[in-house]
């Protein structure tokens, strides 16, 4: 999410700073956090799909209701933030190109 918010801030100016803070918390419903995912509607659940943290909120409420390490969870958790990972990685090299070719980086002495 932190590589993510800083190309948009690269890109769109420090105006858009308020996603850096607004993003976790839209986040947090679908992150099994508060509530399980069982209870969550069918759009909301398939959200929180997508969500790593998900994952491993479900793995740990698993493992202290039912004694198991749900090893598929914490799997998928790693894959989807791996694939996250080098999502934002390429947003913000795609964004540093930008800047640079229409000279938006400040200069530095």
């Amino acid at each position: 999410m932190g590589l993510l918010c800083m190309a948009v801030i690269r890109r769109w100016g420090g105006r858009w700073a308020i996603i850096a803070w607004s993003l976790p918390a839209l986040l947090m419903p679908f992150s099994s956090v508060l509530w399980p995912e069982s209870v969550l509607p069918p759009l909301a659940r398939a959200i929180a799909q997508a969500v790593p943290a998900n994952h491993v909120f479900e793995g740990m409420r698993t493992l202290l209701l039912e004694g198991r390490f749900a090893a598929d969870r914490v799997v998928l958790a790693t894959a989807l933030n791996v694939l996250y990972l080098f999502g934002a990685a390429a947003a913000v090299a795609w964004v540093h190109r930008i800047a640079l070719r229409r000279g938006l980086l400040p200069k530095v002495h």
